[in-house]
């Protein structure tokens, strides 16, 4: 009786919780009956019309979207593009074509003994000083620095009455340092200078056939600038320099694959990639 008892008391409780595992080890399942089966109801589908109301609020929701937008980014955007560029060196730098009136009137070049003249102007956009470390031209692709550039000096009135100088040059102005939004002029007056620049005209000039004032207009010739930050700015347009960059990866990219250097390193020769000095040049 108690044990018939016990084993109706287990198999109710299993029907109850057909997956409960019992004591001797093992699960009792609910005998299989029918399965309920659940169908959905079909009905009618109920689609939302486009009304004229609801397309206005529509057409508003966008344009109030678009406009908050325009208004909130384009801010946003134009400080930070404003903040980006008052942290930056900023520099505009052109050649500088000297020219004269001949003794008839006419409009000349100024030139020496060793051929037309040429400076260069630079104007400071950024909003703080800077200094210009070396100044120098790219002559049809050979970069020249200028050895001994002049700078102008800023000038004060001569404390000394009785001297024929009414101004002499401020011992404490740096001439090298242009002031934000102001502009300077170097002049190439130095000899060995003039005579470096004139040979790399000439030289460029024969081979391409021009004259050396047309050549110096030309974008074959280009003032540069380098700064004590290491930055270097050219005359040469933005896009001029994009330009030559891309012809210059172009020609890189067409021209023949150098022979290999196992070979070589073989013989006791080092490869390139572990010289620990390397020229660099100023880059357009």
């Amino acid at each position: 009786m108690t044990a018939g008892w016990r084993r109706a008391t287990v198999c109710e409780s299993v029907n109850r919780c057909p997956s409960m595992p019992t004591a001797q080890g093992f699960t009792l399942r609910q005998p299989a009956g029918p399965r309920a089966s659940v169908k959905l109801a079909a009905g009618p589908r109920t689609h939302t019309q486009m009304t004229p109301e609801l397309k206005k609020e529509l057409i508003i929701g966008i344009v109030s979207a678009l406009a908050t937008a325009l208004f909130t980014g384009i801010p946003a955007v134009a400080l930070f593009w404003w903040t980006w560029r008052r942290d930056q060196e900023r520099l505009r730098v052109q050649k500088l074509i000297p020219h004269g009136r001949s003794l008839s009137g006419d409009r000349v070049r100024v030139r020496d003994n060793f051929g037309p003249m040429v400076g260069i102007v630079i104007r400071n956009l950024s909003l703080f000083p800077v200094h210009v470390s070396s100044v120098g031209f790219d002559i049809d692709g050979e970069v020249v620095e200028l050895e001994q550039p002049t700078f102008p000096l800023k000038m004060i009135p001569n404390p000394d009455k009785t001297s024929n100088r009414p101004n002499i040059a401020d011992p404490s102005a740096d001439p090298f340092e242009v002031p934000s939004g102001k502009l300077i002029v170097v002049n190439v007056i130095g000899g060995a200078d003039r005579s470096s620049l004139s040979n790399l005209l000439k030289a460029a000039a024969e081979r391409h056939k021009q004259t050396e004032n047309e050549l110096l207009e030309s974008s074959k010739v280009v003032a540069l600038v380098a700064l004590e930050t290491g930055k270097v700015f050219s005359s040469m347009p933005y896009w001029k320099r994009l330009w030559r960059k891309a012809l210059e990866m172009k020609v890189a990219m067409d021209r023949p694959a150098k022979p290999e250097w196992p070979g070589r390193l073989a013989q006791g020769e080092r490869s390139p990639a572990f010289c620990p000095i390397r020229p660099i040049g100023l880059w357009l």
